[in-house]
C-alpha cells in the first residue's frame, strides 16, 4: 500500500468569519433554512452546528439561542465539526478544505486538504484524526490537520469513520460495506455483515460493542468488535446517524423526521414522535438527558428528558405568513394561513402563538401600539385586540369578500381594502366600518395613508384619495402589490417586475431601474422604506427569493430565502426590519443591514471583481456591478473616449460585499465610455456603449 504524505502551508492571513448585526438572519426557522450536517458539544450549554452554504452557529444556553459565526461559501458546506474546549475546534468542507479555530470560531486558519471531497471525519484528540471521502480515500493527521496522509483508497464511497483509540477504528460505506482497522488506519479489513444497502453512520462504545445504520432502516450491532453482526430493518426510513448514551440506550435518526430509540443495546427499537417531517442528518447528546437532532432546512429538535419527548426548536410555524407589522422595535405580529397569529415582544427573537390553528387565512396586520392591533382576512374577517393580543374580538365588516390590507393613521381612523373593490373606513376604532367605493371592483392588495385625508390603494393601478377615502383617482396603471410613503411627497410602490418612486405626493410614478439578475425578471411583492433613500423590497423567483436592500443608488441582496416565497417586508424608522413568507419564513435585521456588507447567505466575495455593465449597449441607463472581499476606500469613475472624466459615481469607504450602481447617460452623447473601479488594492477598467 502506498502512503501519500500531503504537506500544506498555512495562509499567512487567517480566514475571518464575522457575523455583523447589520446582516439579516433567520428567526423562523431559527437559526437557518440551510441543511445542518454536524454538531459538537463540550458541555450541556455550549455547542456548535455546521451545515450547507458554510453556516456555523454557536449556542451557550443549551440550544435555546444559536448565534451565527458567519457564512462562508456560496454553494458548498461544512460536513463535520469537532470542538475539544471553548476555543479549539475543527470544521471540514466538502470541497477539499479543512479549518481550525483557537478562539471558539471567530477566526479560522485554512489548511488546504488533499483533493478529496470530505464526507465525514473523526478526531481522537486535538492532534489525531481521520477523514473519509466520497472517492473511497481514508486520510489521517497526527498534527491537528497541518499534514494529512492518504492511508487507504477503497473502491466505494465512505460515509463515516469512528475510532475508539489510536489503533482501533471502523468505517462504513456504500453497498453494505464495513471495514475495521487495528493499526491506526494503515490497513483495513472488510467485515461480513449481511447488509447490501448503503451504510451511513457508525458508533462504538468500546472495542467490542458498536452499531451501524443505513438505508431502508438497516440497523446492525456487534458485541465482538465486528466479527459478527446482527442485522435488522427497524423502519422504512433511511437512517443517517446513530449514537449511544451508554451500552443500553441509543438513538438513530433519518429521513422523514424519524427518531428511534433502544433501551436494550439495539436488540429492539421503537419510534419516537419528533414533531418534524424533515430529514435528520445528525444526533448528539450533550449529557444523559439533553440531546439534539439536526437536519435539512434548518430542522432542530431537542429533548431534555432522555428522548421521552422532543421539542421543535427551529420552527414556531410552517404556515404561509402573509403580513408582518411592528408597533415599535420590539413588539409586533405576523399572520398567515391556518389562522396563524404570532406575537413577539423582543424584536422577533421569540414568537408566541396567540390563536389555535384554523382554516382561516389572515392577510393583513396593523399594530397601532403594543396593545392595540387589527387583523383582516378571509370572508370579511376583522379582528381587534386592545390588550396586546391576549384576546381578539370580531368586528362586523359588512362584507364576505376577502380583506387583504388594513391601515390606521391614528387610534380612531383606519381603512381596509380587499377583493372585488372593497374599501372600508372607520372613525371610531372599528366599532363601525363604512363601505366606500372607487377602485372599480379591482382587487385591493394594499392601503397606505399619509394623513387623515391623503392615502393610496394598490391594485391593478395606484389610486389616490385626498378626502379621506370618499373619492379615489387613478394615478398609475402599474399592477401594484405594495406601497409606502416616507413623507408627504416621497413614496415607493412595487408590483410585477418593477419598483417605482414618486416625489410629488403620488401624482406621478417613475421606474427605478434596479438591477434584476433573474431571467425572467423576479416578481416584486412588498416594499418598506425608512427614508427617501433607504429601504427594502422582496422578490420571488424560482429558487431565488430574496429581500433586497436599497441605499441611494446601491442595491444589494440582503438575504436569500431560496424557494420560499416572500409576502411582506416591514421596517421601523430606526432600521429594524422583518420579512415573512412561505413555510413560516421570518427573516430579520436589527439595524437594517445599512452597511450593505453582503449580509446574504452566499457570503462575502472571495476576490475583487468588476463586472461588465448591463445592459450593454444601453439607452439611457445601465448598471455596474462589482465585488469587494474586504472593506476599502472605493471610487467608481466614468470616462469618455478621450479619457476625460465625465462622472464620479462613487467615492467612499464601503464594506465587503456585492454592489450595483446605476448610471444614467441621458445628459451625455452617444458613444464609447469607460468605467473604472479603484480601491486600495485593485484597479480595473471596462468599456461600455451608449446608443441613443
Amino acid at each position: 500500500m502506498k502512503t501519500i504524505i500531503v504537506t500544506v502551508i498555512i495562509f499567512l492571513s487567517s480566514l475571518q468569519i464575522v457575523y455583523s448585526q447589520g446582516e439579516w438572519y433567520w428567526q423562523n426557522p431559527h437559526p437557518t433554512i440551510y441543511n445542518l450536517e454536524s454538531a459538537s458539544f463540550i458541555s450541556p450549554r455550549t455547542g456548535w452546528i455546521v451545515g450547507a452554504r458554510g453556516v456555523i452557529f454557536k449556542t451557550t444556553n443549551g440550544g435555546n439561542i444559536w448565534n451565527s459565526l458567519g457564512f462562508y461559501r456560496k454553494i458548498l458546506g461544512f460536513r463535520f465539526v469537532k470542538f475539544f474546549d471553548e476555543n479549539t475546534g475543527y470544521v471540514g468542507f466538502d470541497d477539499s478544505t479543512f479549518y481550525k479555530t483557537t478562539n471558539g470560531g471567530l477566526n479560522w486558519v485554512v489548511y488546504p486538504f488533499p483533493k478529496q471531497t470530505i464526507t465525514n471525519a473523526f478526531f481522537m484528540n486535538q492532534n489525531t484524526g481521520w477523514a473519509a471521502s466520497n472517492s473511497g480515500a481514508v486520510l489521517k493527521t497526527i498534527d491537528g490537520g497541518l499534514n494529512w496522509s492518504i492511508i487507504e483508497v477503497l473502491s466505494t464511497r465512505i460515509n463515516d469513520v469512528y475510532f475508539v483509540n489510536r489503533t482501533t477504528g471502523w468505517i462504513v460505506a456504500d453497498q453494505g460495506s464495513i471495514y475495521k482497522s487495528t493499526n491506526g488506519g494503515i490497513n483495513w479489513t472488510f467485515l461480513n455483515n449481511g447488509a447490501t444497502t448503503n451504510l451511513y453512520s457508525v458508533y462504538f462504545r468500546n472495542k467490542n460493542k458498536g452499531w451501524v445504520v443505513g438505508d431502508d432502516g438497516a440497523a446492525l450491532y456487534t458485541t465482538n468488535g465486528g466479527v459478527d453482526w446482527n442485522l435488522q430493518y427497524i423502519t422504512t426510513a433511511h437512517l443517517l446517524s446513530v449514537t449511544f448514551k451508554n451500552r443500553y440506550t441509543g438513538y438513530a435518526v433519518g429521513t422523514g423526521g424519524s427518531i428511534l430509540k433502544t433501551t436494550n443495546g439495539g436488540i429492539n427499537w421503537f419510534e419516537q414522535e419528533s414533531h418534524e417531517y424533515r430529514d435528520f442528518n445528525s444526533i448528539v447528546f450533550s449529557n444523559a438527558k439533553r440531546g439534539f437532532a439536526f437536519g435539512n432546512n434548518g430542522a432542530i429538535v431537542k429533548t431534555t428528558n432522555g428522548g421521552t419527548n422532543w421539542i421543535n426548536m427551529a420552527y414556531v410555524t410552517t404556515s404561509y405568513l402573509q403580513s408582518v407589522h411592528f408597533a415599535n422595535n420590539f413588539t409586533g405580529w405576523t399572520v398567515g394561513t391556518e389562522g396563524a397569529i404570532f406575537k413577539s415582544i423582543n424584536s422577533g427573537r421569540k414568537w408566541i402563538q396567540q390563536q389555535e390553528y384554523t382554516n382561516v387565512t389572515y392577510r393583513g396586520i396593523n399594530a397601532i401600539n403594543p396593545r392595540r392591533a387589527y387583523i383582516v382576512g378571509d370572508s370579511g374577517i376583522i379582528l381587534r385586540t386592545t390588550n396586546g393580543g391576549y384576546n381578539w374580538s370580531n368586528q362586523h365588516s359588512g362584507t364576505l369578500q376577502n380583506l387583504n390590507s388594513v391601515f390606521f393613521i391614528n387610534k380612531r381612523t383606519g381603512w381596509i381594502t380587499g377583493d372585488s373593490g372593497v374599501i372600508l373606513k372607520t372613525t371610531n376604532r372599528g366599532k363601525n366600518w363604512i363601505i366606500k367605493t372607487g377602485i372599480e371592483n379591482k382587487k385591493g392588495r394594499c392601503v397606505f395613508f399619509i394623513d387623515n385625508n391623503t392615502g393610496f390603494i394598490g391594485c391593478y393601478g395606484i389610486y389616490k384619495t385626498t378626502d379621506g377615502g370618499e373619492t379615489w383617482v387613478l394615478k398609475s396603471g402599474m399592477n401594484c402589490y405594495s406601497i409606502c410613503f416616507v413623507n408627504s411627497m416621497t413614496g415607493f410602490a412595487v408590483g410585477g417586475t418593477s419598483i417605482r418612486k414618486s416625489t410629488d405626493g403620488g401624482e406621478t410614478w417613475g421606474s427605478l431601474t434596479d438591477w434584476n439578475e433573474d431571467s425572467p425578471p423576479a416578481n416584486l411583492t412588498s416594499v418598506s422604506f425608512i427614508n427617501e433613500n433607504t429601504g427594502w423590497y422582496t422578490k420571488n423567483h424560482t429558487y431565488r427569493c430574496a429581500v433586497l436592500g436599497r441605499k441611494d443608488t446601491l442595491v444589494n441582496i440582503a438575504i436569500y430565502t431560496d424557494d420560499n416565497n416572500l409576502s411582506c417586508v416591514y421596517a421601523t424608522k430606526t432600521g429594524y426590519a422583518w420579512a415573512v413568507g412561505e413555510n413560516g419564513t421570518i427573516v430579520c435585521t436589527t439595524n437594517g443591514g445599512l452597511t450593505f456588507n453582503n449580509g446574504n447567505v452566499h457570503g462575502t466575495p472571495s476576490s475583487y471583481i468588476l463586472y461588465q455593465n448591463y445592459p450593454n449597449p444601453f439607452n439611457p441607463s445601465t448598471k455596474i456591478r462589482f465585488d469587494l472581499p474586504k472593506p476599502t476606500q472605493t471610487k467608481l469613475i466614468i470616462y469618455d473616449i478621450l479619457g476625460r472624466e465625465v462622472a464620479k459615481l462613487l467615492n467612499e469607504k464601503l464594506s465587503a460585499g456585492s454592489y450595483v450602481i446605476d448610471w444614467n447617460g441621458s445628459n451625455y452623447p452617444s458613444g464609447v465610455y469607460f468605467y473604472k473601479l479603484v480601491t486600495n488594492n485593485f484597479v480595473d477598467i471596462k468599456k461600455m456603449m451608449l446608443i441613443k
